[in-house]
């Protein structure tokens, strides 16, 4: 028997990801009517009520570069998503410091040299 059932999916940023996500989840066997909603990082799908597809379509979709979460309950389900999401904010921000603490020392790298060939006045 199918079922009608919702996922959020975390790391979607655009519609390129949501495609990936929708083409991933339709082939999965047991799957029918894949559909991604982008403005709330949700999966829709009729399902085989069972969990080995549900674990199917979730290897699925991580195969393609995104976590699909697959707890019991709805509060659960966005309770883990707003924790796998903050981590990946962390993580980004991190990033974006050494990202630009790498660009100031490289540009003084680069300029070092030039007042070091100044002649003193």
């Amino acid at each position: 028997m199918k079922e009608q059932k919702r996922f959020p999916v975390v790391g979607m940023r655009c519609a390129g990801c949501a495609h990936a996500v929708e083409q991933a989840a339709s082939k999965v066997d047991g799957v029918d009517d894949a559909h991604v909603q982008l403005a709330e990082n949700m999966l829709s799908v009729s399902i085989q009520d069972s969990p080995e597809a549900v674990d199917v379509l979730r290897r699925a979709v991580r195969g393609v570069g995104f976590d699909l979460i697959v707890e019991d309950s709805e509060a659960d389900q966005l309770r883990l998503r707003d924790a796998m999401e903050a981590t990946e904010l962390l993580r980004m921000k991190r990033d974006t410091v050494m990202a630009w603490a790498s660009s100031v020392a490289l540009m003084f790298l680069m300029v070092v040299p030039h007042f070091a060939a100044m002649p003193y006045l």
